[in-house]
């Protein structure tokens, strides 16, 4: 499927563009270092909410204290959840051809 910002020419309203802003929790401050504890996004469509996806993610390794302290998420709320290998395709069918915002990314 093509972006909706690939062709040439003006970029089209927001308000026409489906997008998917996501906001990610994880183990850690680097990326390298850590892993997802929760996926979070809101599908916009026309410029209305058109879905929401929310899982948390078993990230196969010990939540530090603080980042638990910070996010609320515990090893115990993650022990029941999916792997990231099975969250990532459900999240990747519901952003489909989305244009993408990450929430608080560089």
């Amino acid at each position: 499927m093509t972006s909706p910002l690939a062709a040439d020419g003006p970029l089209p309203p927001l308000a026409q563009i489906d997008l998917v802003v996501v906001d990610v929790e994880t183990t850690g401050w680097l990326p390298e270092q850590a892993a997802i504890t929760e996926i979070g996004a809101v599908r916009l469509s026309a410029g209305q909410a058109a879905g929401e996806f929310s899982t948390l993610v078993n990230p196969g390794q010990p939540i530090p204290a603080e980042i638990a302290g910070l996010t609320g998420i515990t090893d115990e709320l993650v022990a029941p959840a999916p792997p990231i290998g099975e969250v990532l395709p459900w999240f990747l069918a519901f952003a489909s051809g989305c244009v993408l915002a990450a929430h608080n990314a560089p």
